[in-house]
C-alpha cells in the first residue's frame, strides 16, 4: 500500500522514508490543505486496535485523558507519560464502536503494543497492530465541522456532519477545483464502501473546564484556522482513492502541507518533544490533558506543575527572517538579542548575533563575515521544527527556558554557522501553572511561625 504512494510521480519522500513530504508543489499543497481541498496519505503512522469490554477502561488509567465515557464515533487525544510525567507518545483515539482506534507515529507502535500487552493482567482487552489493513488519511475541515463531529454519537452521524461542512466548501472552492470531500464522498459510494472511523483534532477547542489553554494574548490561531480531521479507512480502499482520485483531479499533498498547517497553529506534535518534554511546557492541558479525572502515570507531576510550580521551559511560536533564504533545522540554538523594537549600532547587533560556540578563528559575524571573538552568553532554547509556509512565510516553533525575556527577540545558530532573527510570539508564559500556589510574602510568613 505504502509502496503505492511512493510511485505517484513527483513524488518525494521524507528523510525517514516512511511518508511522502509533497508530490512536487508543497507552497502549493499546503494551501490546498489548510483550505480543505486537499488529501494527505498518512503512510508514517500506525493504526493499532484495542478491543475488549475493558479496553477504555485501560485508556483511561494510563493515559492523560478521560476516556472512561467516550462514545462510538466520538474522538480525542491523550498522552503516555512516564513515572515523572515526561511524555512517551502522542496517541489519537476514536471510539470505532466495537473497538478503540490509536493513531500514532509507526516508530513507536511496537513501544505501545508491548506496554498495553504487559498491563493487561486480569483485564479483558487484547491489543494488535492493524497497520497492515487500516490507513489514516488527513484531510481538513471548518471549526464548526469539528465540532459537530466532536459532539456527535454515532459515526453515521459524524459522517453527515463532515458532508454538512464540505457544502460551503464546495460553493468557496475555485473555479474547475474538486471539493476533496465530495470526490472522497463520491469514489466511496462508486465503491459501496465506507470510512472505518473519523477522528478530528481537539486543539482547536479549548472551552471545557477541565482543559485549559496558558496562552493569553490575543485571538488564538485554532481558534479561527481550519482543524485536522483524520480518516481511518481499509488500506486497500485508500490505494484505490489515491490511485484512481489522481486520474480524476483529486489533490494530494504530502506531510510538508501537515506540518506546515500544525505550526501555523501553534500545534505541537511529537516532532517537538524530546526526552524532557512536560505537558505543559507545550499547552498540552488545552487539547490532552484532563486536570479532573482519576490517577494515571505521571499525574503528580502534571498536577504539582499546573498546581504549585511552573514548566521549566515553553513553547514560542518563532516568525523567522527569511530575506536570506535560510531556514533553521530542528536542534538549532536560540540566543537572546535584543528587546523588541530597541536600537543598536551595526557593532553592537553584529555582536549581538554572534552566538556560535567555536574556536577565535571561526567566529564571525554575520555582517561583512568580519572576524569577532567568540560569543560567551549561552542559549536559551533550541528550534523544534521550521518551514516554509505558504502565506505566513518562515514560522517554526522553540523551546526556551521559562525565565527568557518576553520582550527579547532571538538569534538562531544554524548548523553551517549562519545566524537567522526571529521574532517570537508568547504560547506558554513564564508565570503558567502555580494556580494553587501561596503567595510568596504570606509563604515566607508561614515559614517563619514555624
Amino acid at each position: 500500500m505504502r509502496s503505492e504512494l511512493f510511485k505517484i510521480p513527483q513524488a518525494v519522500l521524507d528523510s525517514s522514508g516512511d511518508a511522502v513530504l509533497h508530490y512536487g508543489s508543497p507552497f502549493a499543497e499546503s494551501r490546498h490543505f489548510s483550505e480543505g481541498r486537499a488529501l494527505v496519505p498518512r503512510t508514517d503512522l500506525a493504526v493499532l486496535k484495542l478491543a475488549g469490554t475493558d479496553a477504555l477502561k485501560i485508556l483511561h488509567s494510563q493515559t492523560t485523558q478521560k476516556l472512561d465515557s467516550l462514545q462510538p464515533g466520538q474522538s480525542a487525544e491523550t498522552l503516555m507519560l512516564s513515572p515523572q510525567g515526561k511524555i512517551i507518545a502522542q496517541l489519537a483515539i476514536v471510539h470505532a464502536g466495537d473497538c478503540i482506534l490509536i493513531t500514532l507515529l509507526r516508530a513507536q507502535a511496537q513501544e505501545i503494543v508491548d506496554y498495553f500487552t504487559r498491563m493487561r493482567f486480569t483485564l479483558d482487552y487484547q491489543i494488535a497492530d492493524s497497520s497492515e489493513t487500516l490507513f489514516c488519511a488527513d484531510i481538513c475541515a471548518p471549526r464548526a465541522a469539528l465540532k459537530n463531529i466532536q459532539n456527535c454519537g454515532a459515526l453515521r452521524e459524524a459522517d453527515l456532519a463532515l458532508c454538512d461542512a464540505d457544502a460551503a466548501l464546495r460553493e468557496a472552492d475555485l473555479a474547475g477545483s474538486v471539493p476533496i470531500w465530495g470526490a472522497i464522498r463520491e469514489f466511496l459510494s462508486a465503491n459501496n464502501s465506507d470510512i472505518t472511523a473519523i477522528w478530528c483534532d481537539p486543539w482547536v477547542f479549548a472551552d471545557s473546564a477541565a482543559q485549559i489553554s496558558y496562552y493569553r494574548g490575543g485571538e488564538h490561531p485554532a481558534a479561527t484556522g481550519n482543524g485536522t480531521v483524520r480518516l481511518i479507512l481499509d488500506a486497500k480502499l485508500l490505494a484505490e482513492l489515491v490511485r484512481g482520485g489522481v486520474s480524476n483531479g483529486l489533490r494530494l499533498a504530502g506531510t510538508y502541507a501537515v506540518a506546515a498547517h500544525e505550526i501555523a497553529l501553534w500545534r505541537p506534535s511529537l516532532a517537538d518533544f524530546d526526552e524532557r518534554s512536560l505537558p505543559h511546557e507545550y499547552d498540552l492541558l488545552r487539547s490532552s490533558v484532563h486536570l479532573n479525572k482519576g490517577c494515571y502515570r505521571g499525574q503528580e507531576t502534571v498536577a504539582k506543575v499546573h498546581n504549585l510550580g511552573h514548566p521549566p521551559r515553553r513553547l514560542v511560536f518563532l516568525h523567522l527572517d527569511g530575506s536570506d533564504a535560510i531556514l533553521p533545522v530542528a536542534g538549532d540554538k536560540i540566543f537572546a538579542a535584543h528587546p523588541l523594537g530597541a536600537t543598536k549600532s551595526a557593532p553592537e547587533l553584529a555582536a549581538d548575533l554572534v552566538r556560535v560556540e567555536v574556536s577565535p578563528a571561526d567566529a564571525k559575524t554575520v555582517h561583512g563575515g568580519a572576524e569577532a571573538s567568540p560569543a560567551t552568553e549561552r542559549p536559551i532554547g533550541i528550534v523544534t521544527r521550521a518551514i516554509m509556509h505558504y502565506e505566513l512565510g518562515a514560522i517554526g516553533l522553540g523551546l526556551v527556558k521559562r525565565t527568557a525575556k518576553t520582550t527579547d527577540s532571538y538569534a538562531i545558530v544554524t548548523s553551517s554557522g549562519a545566524t537567522v532573527r526571529a521574532a517570537p510570539t508568547v504560547i506558554v508564559p513564564p508565570d503558567a501553572g502555580a494556580t494553587q500556589a501561596l503567595d510568596p510574602l504570606l509563604r515566607q510568613q508561614l515559614l517563619r511561625r514555624q
